[in-house]
C-alpha cells in the first residue's frame, strides 16, 4: 500500500531564473550528453573505469567531448542543473516534478543489471528483492485537479498575503489512494514529495510510462531533462547512483520559456509517468492545467487518440519535435510514431532484452537496431552495454537526434513514453558516428 501524506505551505515570493547549466554552470539554451560504459580497461578518459564518464555537448558547442569532470563530481552540466532545485528549498515559487519508472533508492536495494522483460511487460531495472514500504518512504499527493483549481482560485481572491510562510503536516494514514483532504486554507500550494533520506520504494509497475525525467519552472522560466537513468535523480541532494554506472545512458536538457512547460506537461498527461516528487504553487495551477493533472496522477484514457506529438521551442526558439503514446498506442513508438512523422529511417539504440521488436523492410522508413557503438575514441561496446534511449536519422538531408525513454521491445507496446528530437547538422554528424555496426532492411549491416 502506497502511504500518502501533505505538506501545506503558505506562499513567499523569491525570484530565479530557471536554465538549464553548461559545465561552468552558466545558463545554456540546451545540452546533451552520453554517459559511457564501464570500460575498466580505459585509463585515458576521466571516471571511465568506475563508469561515472560521460561525453557532452550544448548549443554553444556541437561537438560531444569528454568531461573533465565526472558524474560523481558537482562540477558539471547535470549536477549544475539540477542544483538549482536542491539548492533553493525555500523557494515556494520554483515548481518542479521528476518521475522515474524505477523509483530512487538506495543503492543496496538497486542493481540495474538485474533489469529484464518478460511476457506481462514487467520490465524490471532493480533485484527482485524488494525492501518494504514504510511511512517515511515514498509519500504521494492524490489531490483531485477539481480541488486544486479550487485553491487556486481563492488564493486569487485573497486581499492579502501572508507575511511569513507557515508550515503544516497531516499525518499519514494508511487508506484508499482515491480520498482527498477538504476544507483547505486559501494559501495552500501542492507538495508531492519523498522522504528527505532520497529512499523510496523501488516500486516498479507496467502501468506506468517508461520514463524518467525533470522539469522545474518558474513563472518566467524553466529546464526540461530527460535522460534513461534508473533511480537517478535523488529528491535531497546530488549524487549519481553507484549501481547506475554499468551501461551506457542518454541526457538530454532544454530550457524553456514558461509558456512552453504545458506543452511538456501535455506529453507527461499522455505519458502517464511514475510521478515521485513534485510542488507546485496554487498561484500557477491555472496557468498549467496539464501539469496540475499530471501532479495529481491524472492522464491520458482517451483510447481514440493515443499519441501526441508537438513542439517544443527552447528560450532560444530552437525547435525540438516531441513525441508521447499512452500504454494504448501498442505499437513500437519508433516503427509506428516517429519514423512516419519524421519521414525518415531511423537507426535506433535502446535498451533490448526479451522479445525485440523485428525490422519491417516493408515500410517506406525503415528502423535499424545498433549491434556495436563507439563514442569518438573509446573502446567498441555491444548494445547490451547500453541503457540508453537514442534515434539517428538515417537520412543526412534530415539531420535528426532523439533522445527519450523507451525501449524497442515488444513488450513495451503497452508502457506510455516518448522522444524527443532535434534537427541539426552538425549535432547529428557527431551521433550519426556512434553506431559502428546495426542490423538493417541493407544486408551489409555496417552505419
Amino acid at each position: 500500500m502506497i502511504i500518502t501524506s501533505f505538506l501545506l505551505v503558505s506562499v513567499s515570493l523569491i525570484n530565479a531564473d530557471l536554465t538549464c547549466k553548461d559545465q561552468n554552470g552558466n545558463p545554456v539554451d540546451f545540452f546533451m550528453s552520453y554517459k559511457l560504459p564501464k570500460d575498466s580497461k580505459n585509463k585515458e578518459i576521466q571516471g571511465i573505469k568506475e563508469g561515472f564518464a560521460f561525453f557532452y555537448l550544448d548549443g554553444n558547442v556541437k561537438s560531444l567531448m569528454p568531461s573533465k569532470h565526472d558524474l560523481r563530481d558537482e562540477n558539471q552540466a547535470i549536477a549544475h542543473t539540477l542544483n538549482q532545485i536542491y539548492k533553493a528549498k525555500n523557494n515556494l515559487t520554483m515548481a518542479r516534478v521528476m518521475w522515474n519508472d524505477e523509483l530512487p533508492h538506495s543503492a543496496e536495494h538497486h542493481d540495474e543489471s538485474k533489469e529484464k522483460s518478460d511476457e506481462k511487460d514487467k520490465t524490471k531495472e532493480s533485484k527482485t528483492k524488494k525492501p518494504s514500504i514504510s511511512n517515511k518512504v515514498f509519500k504521494i499527493i492524490n489531490k483531485k485537479v477539481s480541488e486544486v483549481k479550487k485553491i487556486a482560485k481563492r488564493e486569487a481572491e485573497r486581499k492579502t498575503v501572508a507575511k511569513k510562510p507557515t508550515v503544516k503536516k497531516l499525518s499519514s494514514k494508511k487508506e484508499s489512494t482515491k480520498k482527498t483532504l477538504s476544507k483547505k486554507k486559501s494559501n495552500e500550494v501542492i507538495d508531492k514529495d519523498s522522504s528527505d533520506k532520497n529512499k523510496t520504494s523501488g516500486i516498479n509497475s507496467s502501468k506506468y510510462a517508461h520514463a524518467k525525467g525533470t522539469l522545474a519552472f518558474d513563472k518566467e522560466s524553466g529546464f526540461y531533462l530527460i535522460h534513461s537513468i534508473p533511480g537517478f535523480p535523488p529528491v535531497s541532494n546530488y549524487s549519481y547512483p553507484n549501481s547506475g554506472t554499468n551501461y551506457g545512458q542518454s541526457i538530454l536538457c532544454i530550457t524553456v520559456k514558461f509558456s512552453q512547460v504545458d506543452e511538456i506537461a501535455k506529453q507527461l498527461y499522455f505519458d502517464r509517468p511514475q510521478v515521485y516528487n513534485g510542488y507546485l504553487p496554487t498561484s500557477l495551477v491555472s496557468k498549467v492545467p496539464y501539469f496540475s493533472k499530471v501532479l495529481a496522477g491524472e492522464y491520458q484514457k482517451d483510447k481514440s487518440k493515443t499519441s501526441s506529438v508537438t513542439e517544443i521551442k527552447s528560450r532560444n526558439n530552437v525547435v525540438f519535435k516531441s513525441f508521447a503514446k499512452t500504454a494504448a498506442f501498442k505499437n513500437d513508438l519508433y516503427d509506428g510514431l516517429v519514423a512516419p512523422t519524421l519521414k525518415t529511417g531511423l537507426i535506433v539504440e535502446t535498451w533490448r532484452r526479451g522479445k525485440e521488436v523485428e525490422l519491417n523492410c516493408s515500410v517506406e522508413h525503415p528502423i535499424s537496431d545498433v549491434r556495436t557503438f563507439s563514442v569518438i575514441k573509446t573502446s567498441t561496446f555491444t548494445y547490451t552495454q547500453d541503457h540508453s534511449k537514442l534515434a539517428i536519422s538515417a537520412d543526412k538531408n534530415k539531420p535528426y537526434v532523439c533522445i527519450g525513454d523507451i525501449n524497442r521491445m515488444t513488450t513495451q507496446y503497452t508502457r506510455g513514453g516518448g522522444t524527443t528530437c532535434l534537427m541539426d547538422i552538425y549535432i547529428w554528424k557527431q551521433y550519426y558516428s556512434i553506431p559502428k555496426n546495426i542490423t538493417s532492411c541493407d544486408t551489409n549491416g555496417n552505419n
